[in-house]
């Protein structure tokens, strides 16, 4: 899991690069980007964006792992 920045909504005002702990927030075509190599998953940012444009991306599941049996129709 990590945070990713939803790039519609962000207004470039770089609040969350100065927050990012990890330095994991870099600009990228105008807009930010979080490296997810980077990305502790402090979610600091989250708190911090006044756009609300970053939220923690989920993985998808893919049903092969024994996290969570039956919660996506895994074993």
């Amino acid at each position: 899991m990590t945070c990713k920045i939803i790039p519609e909504k962000c207004v470039s005002c770089g609040v969350c690069v100065g927050m990012c702990p990890a330095n994991a927030i870099v600009a990228a075509a105008g807009k930010y980007e979080i490296d997810p190599e980077l990305c502790v998953n402090c979610s600091v940012c989250i708190g911090m964006c006044p756009a609300n444009a970053i939220v923690k991306e989920e993985p998808s599941c893919t049903g092969a792992c024994a996290t969570c049996p039956g919660a996506c129709g895994g074993s």
